[in-house]
């Protein structure tokens, strides 16, 4: 428990592709909307997230639902991202 760069913690959220709202309300400071809660909950993309307990940050997994991975889903993300989609999400991380 003395080497805490080895020690991770990994948590995952899952955004909902269909939203049903047309507006959100943000603070003035955010740059970026990365996604809105509600919709229909029948398509998700889930991140994972890893943190060390020195503080490290590792970039993100994004695993989207799908059979196909499109080249355009893995533009704009964090550096160093990483990116996969599967037919069940919830079945891995529910």
């Amino acid at each position: 428990m003395n080497k805490p760069a080895e020690i991770f913690n990994c948590d995952e959220t899952r955004f909902s592709d269909k939203t049903q709202r047309k507006h959100v309300i943000v603070t003035s400071s955010t740059g970026y909307v990365f996604g809105k809660h509600g919709g229909s909950g029948k398509q998700y993309t889930t991140a994972l997230i890893e943190i060390s307990a020195a503080g490290q940050v590792i970039s993100p997994f994004i695993i989207y639902s799908g059979k196909v991975l499109m080249n355009t889903w893995c533009k704009g993300g964090p550096d160093g991202s990483r990116y996969a989609v599967t037919k069940k999400v919830i079945k891995y991380f529910m």
